[in-house]
């Protein structure tokens, strides 16, 4: 086979139990154009290289991709869920309903938006300064429903505001409450003479004041 340059086989290559052993930078080729190959590079990388339509990969059961430490990368199960792992830890998965996510999702750059819709309608995003949640269709509603709703300072430790089912709406000032709705109106709490209602000038001057 040596000094052959072109080897046919009369049937089939049986190895009778040894290797197929090629050095580096030489190809496996496949196909009657090579459109397959498969080789080693000296430089240590490991090529499969398809040049011609769809790569498929078939099994009659699960696939799974490990690296060479035995740790799960990405698993496909038969008629189930595809599985995408970080450091051999399942961090989101394919369901029945959409795609799922066991963990963060971190989208780390400024001005990427978290875009809902057919259109995109409701998006979530960060600026650089300021972060938004936007309703751009001009004719629908930016809808918040909850039993209680509160809006809260940046440590989580301060009332700003509370929206209260069948209840009051709540205001506050350095998480004290200054004024607040009721069944018959509006309740301004008052713990002196200090607190209560006072009108001022755009000049900033007051003008009157009521308390109790």
């Amino acid at each position: 086979l040596v000094n052959d340059t072109s080897p046919q086989l009369g049937g089939d290559l049986d190895t009778n139990s040894h290797h197929i052993l090629l050095d580096d930078d030489h190809n496996l080729k496949f196909g009657n154009d090579t459109d397959l190959e498969i080789f080693h590079q000296s430089s240590s990388d490991t090529n499969l290289i398809n040049s011609h339509k769809l790569l498929k990969l078939m099994s009659n059961g699960n696939t799974e991709l490990r690296t060479n430490n035995n740790d799960l990368m990405i698993k496909a199960q038969k008629q189930g869920a595809v599985e995408l792992y970080h450091n051999n830890v399942k961090k989101a998965f394919t369901g029945s309903t959409g795609f799922n996510i066991d963990g963060n999702c971190d989208l780390v750059n400024d001005n990427n938006k978290l875009q809902l819709g057919n259109d995109a309608d409701l998006q979530l995003f960060h600026d650089g300064s300021n972060s938004y949640i936007a309703n751009t269709n001009s004719s629908g509603h930016l809808l918040i429903a909850s039993h209680q709703t509160r809006i809260l300072n940046s440590g989580s430790t301060e009332n700003i505001a509370k929206f209260i089912e069948n209840g009051a709406v709540e205001l506050y000032h350095d998480n004290a409450k200054r004024l607040e709705t009721t069944s018959y109106g509006i309740n301004v709490p008052s713990s002196g003479s200090s607190h209560g209602i006072r009108v001022h000038h755009s000049n900033g001057n007051e003008v009157a004041r009521l308390s109790h």
